[in-house]
């Protein structure tokens, strides 16, 4: 059975980086009838941040990446937290040293750095090993002396593994270190928790960053030195802003509560984030739903080259995506629901009908192929909750005879029948009638009854605000 892993440390909020791997993993797993599992690699207290999982599993639930197993959900595998693991991670190190595939060592930091600096020099590998003889290690260790504990890296000869997507990936053991398992503090390092967790849990599939390419020689060292297969590993391309550097914390374009709180909705985002690194062979198609990703996810089909992060394209998927939902009966009814807490958030107070579900649908009839955020409804559509603040200047800037144009069309508009198509030809008959342009007069009745000069479409801006309104705000607007 496929059984994928997500595997963050709770040390802050989710980027987009780890919404991919999350992702990626899920997709993979229930393409094939699998599981993902969600476990947090918590041993470095000093990092973690309070409330940081429970964030972090919010944000996934966000996004509809749902793992089949969780610290909060439970499973057979667990606990679900390394921090909650130490027992397990300490018998298979004190195993390793038993079989001499391991050893302790008591090099201090001092020496561990000479050492490391002298490695550089020459060239040559540092060999921890050879610090003390073995009556030195025994006589520290039954004195209880500080030390970490290593593994065993042959000297001689390559590791090697094959990637899903970067293909055989050989490594000299000489450029290999006898990396840390378990450190003074009795903590294990990533390396030792995240192989025997990855055991322990049965993983099929580790997917995962490109950074971790080096790091998974020594995973694949341990594998062999506990006499284990190692699982499947893909990793996956590193993330890039539109300069080409890593995406930054400093200008938002990582953390998916950014993209939250600037109105993204959950499918876009998904949809978006899918395609960075993966396309589908045998299909053009670019919008997709949560299921059709699944049924059509393949890590045979994400390449190697690394993927830039475009603000732009994320919000033509959110147009794709709100005007998508919008069109759908249960989709609808959401989209409403969240503009109206949005309505009553920024323009309250404001009367029942002014938020009622009615009114807020025919308000985004008038919006909805002229905003890529729901919040945008707010900037462009202010004029259906609050009255316009336009001056004379501006509407002398349209037309030196501003008011009588208004005057005309109120006259006209006052005893018409109210419908989009209706108004709009009136009001390009007043500006036949009167010699001028009819973008000049639709353009000063714009101005005047929403205080703009862009929004939806004006005949049903007009008919949605109604016939009283639109007459009080020319009249208002003639006598500046």
């Amino acid at each position: 059975m496929i059984r994928t892993r997500f595997a963050p440390s709770p040390t802050g909020f989710l980027h987009l980086g780890s919404l991919r791997t999350a992702l990626f993993n899920y997709l993979f797993a229930k393409h094939h009838k699998g599981s993902l599992i969600l476990r947090v690699e918590d041993t470095d207290a000093q990092r973690n941040v309070p409330d940081a999982e429970r964030d972090l599993e919010s944000t996934l639930h966000w996004a509809g990446i749902h793992p089949d197993e969780s610290p909060s959900v439970g499973g057979p595998y667990g606990p679900y937290r390394q921090s909650e693991r130490f027992a397990t991670y300490n018998e298979h190190v004190r195993k390793l040293v038993r079989e001499d595939k391991a050893y302790k060592c008591f090099a201090s930091k001092d020496e561990v750095a000479r050492l490391q600096e002298a490695a550089r020099r020459t060239g040559q590998k540092v060999n921890y090993d050879q610090l003390f003889t073995r009556a030195q290690r025994d006589d520290l260790s039954s004195r209880g002396a500080s030390h970490v504990i290593r593994l065993r890296v042959p000297v001689d000869g390559t590791t090697a593994y094959d990637d899903v997507i970067y293909g055989r990936m050989e490594f000299s053991n000489g450029e290999i270190e006898d990396q840390v398992l378990m450190r003074s503090d009795g903590r294990p390092t990533y390396h030792l928790a995240n192989v025997v967790d990855d055991r322990a849990m049965n993983i099929s599939h580790v997917i995962r960053g490109e950074e971790w390419l080096q790091s998974t020689a020594k995973h694949v060292l341990l594998y062999e030195a506990f006499g284990w297969v190692p699982p499947i590993f893909a990793h996956l391309p590193l993330l890039l802003n539109k300069g080409g550097g890593k995406l930054s914390k400093r200008n938002k374009d990582v953390f998916v509560d950014d993209f939250r709180l600037q109105g993204v909705m959950s499918s876009a985002l998904v949809n978006y984030v899918a395609l960075l690194g993966w396309s589908p062979r045998l299909t053009e198609q670019r919008i997709f739903t949560m299921n059709q990703l699944v049924g059509t996810f393949s890590l045979e089909d994400v390449n190697r080259n690394k993927p830039t992060v475009d603000a732009g394209q994320i919000a033509w998927f959110n147009k794709e995506h709100l005007k998508m939902a919008y069109e759908s009966p249960l989709g609808s009814a959401s989209v409403i629901q969240d503009m109206q807490g949005l309505v009553r958030k920024t323009f309250s107070p404001v009367s029942e009908r002014m938020i009622s579900l009615e009114y807020l649908h025919q308000v985004l009839e008038v919006l909805i192929d002229r905003i890529s955020y729901l919040p945008d409804v707010l900037r462009l559509g202010s004029c259906f909750w609050v009255e316009p603040k336009s001056t004379g200047e501006q509407f002398r800037v349209v037309s030196t005879d501003y008011r009588l144009i208004l005057k005309k069309s109120a006259e006209k508009l006052d005893a018409c029948d109210f419908v989009a198509h209706n108004v709009i030809s009136l009001l390009r008959n007043v500006a036949r009638d009167m010699g001028v342009q009819s973008k000049t007069v639709l353009r000063l009745i714009r101005l005047a009854v929403t205080g703009q000069e862009v929004g939806g479409q004006l005949g049903l801006t007009l008919e949605v605000l109604g016939r009283e309104t639109v007459l009080r705000r020319l009249h208002a607007a003639g006598e500046i």
